[in-house]
């Protein structure tokens, strides 16, 4: 995994949605980053909807209605590449690698 492309990927991941493009990431943990990444870019588009004030309050409400789905998408979505990311390093000891910051799923969602 060369975690070097990432900010690339995320990059052109947000050109090609932007533009209503679809993407498919190569197999492996590239498919949960790219699953957790869209996640986020739908999350923004509802964030920007929900920051409108000119459709009325029931067009705020459902878009922070939105907003609560596709966090809890994402949340699981980290989960899934945490979970992912330990089964392809499988580490002898879960002991023997402590985490300083955030999972790598999280500093990957970042």
């Amino acid at each position: 995994m060369n975690f070097t492309a990432l900010t690339p990927f995320h990059d052109e991941a947000i050109s090609a949605w932007s533009q209503g493009e679809t993407i498919t990431a190569p197999a492996g943990l590239w498919a949960f980053i790219q699953a957790n990444h869209e996640a986020n870019f739908l999350l923004w588009q509802a964030e920007d909807k929900a920051r409108r004030d000119d459709l009325g309050p029931s067009f705020v409400y459902e878009a922070k209605r939105e907003i609560d789905r596709l966090n809890q998408r994402r949340n699981d979505q980290v989960e899934q590449l945490d979970l992912a990311l330990v089964t392809a390093l499988s580490p002898a000891e879960p002991g023997a690698c402590p985490l300083h910051s955030e999972t790598p799923g999280m500093m990957t969602d970042r």
